[in-house]
Order: structure tokens, then C-alpha cells, then sequence
């Protein structure tokens, strides 16, 4: 009586592993023909390729916006640069106003160095200015929103 019932298992798990072995792993038919809702992923190849396309457009804004914050920075440096050679010219000027003699003849080589210093550091801000428009001039030739190079970067 007992062997009935184990022959009955042995029939069994040799039936099981031969379908096994037969059909190859398995799960194989849900591997072919995945079913979306069991998978955990639902794929959304239009939603895909809209994200790619909203993070390329993204970092191609924030590149934009750092090229632009780095040339307007550097103006903003030698506009500093000027006011402050403009500033002690301006000093300078009064003070030589009232002196004479030897004290005189060193305010004016002063006054020389100063406005050299001056006359070079405008063209620094010149040619800073025209590196700014020459940015300017490729981002409208590459159609780049003129917005984009407005904004203030995160550093």
C-alpha cells in the first residue's frame, strides 16, 4: 500500500523535470511576452524620449547660462578695475592741483602711471565687452533663446 502512494510522487517529479527540460527554463513564455502591469515597469517610449529631451534641453540651458555669467563676470572685474584707476586719477588730479615744486613732479608721474593704467584697463573692458557679443552672436546664429543667457548660474 505504501508503494502506491511513492510511486504515484516519483510519477509526478519525473513528469514535472521533463516539461522542464523539454520547454527549457522556466517562465520562458512570460520572458518572450512580458506582461507590463506584473513587470513593474510600464514603458512609455514617447514619455522617454521627451525626458531626454527636456534634460538635453536643460543642459544645454545651464551651459548657455555659465558661458554668459563667465564673460559677464570678467566685465564686471574690469569695470571695477576702471572705476577704481578712474577714482584715484580723480584724487590724484585734485591733490596735484595744490602742489608745487618736487611734491608736484611726483603727482604728475603719478598722474602719468594712472592714466596709463586707466587707458589699459578700458581696453580690457572693451575687448571683454566684444568676447561678451561674440557669445551673443553665436548663440543667435545657433537659434539659442535669448533668455538663456540671461539667468543667473548656480555655482
Amino acid at each position: 500500500m505504501a508503494f502506491r502512494p511513492l510511486l504515484f510522487l516519483m510519477l509526478v517529479s519525473v513528469l514535472s523535470l521533463s516539461s522542464i527540460s523539454a520547454g527549457g527554463d522556466v517562465g520562458t513564455e512570460h520572458a518572450a511576452n512580458p506582461d507590463p502591469a506584473q513587470s513593474g515597469k510600464i514603458s512609455r517610449p514617447k514619455d522617454a524620449k521627451e525626458d531626454t529631451a527636456s534634460i538635453k534641453e536643460q543642459q544645454d540651458k545651464e551651459y548657455w547660462c555659465k558661458r554668459a555669467a563667465y564673460y559677464k563676470k570678467r566685465i564686471e572685474k574690469a569695470q571695477y578695475e576702471v572705476d577704481k584707476e578712474d577714482e584715484l586719477l580723480s584724487e590724484l588730479t585734485d591733490a596735484g592741483s595744490l602742489e608745487t615744486g618736487a611734491d608736484k613732479k611726483y603727482i604728475d608721474k603719478k598722474i602719468a602711471k594712472t592714466q596709463d593704467k586707466l587707458v589699459s584697463a578700458q581696453k580690457l573692458l572693451k575687448d571683454r565687452q566684444r568676447d561678451l557679443a561674440r557669445l551673443e552672436d553665436e548663440a543667435r546664429t545657433k537659434k539659442i533663446p535669448a533668455e538663456w543667457l540671461q539667468c543667473r548660474p548656480v555655482w
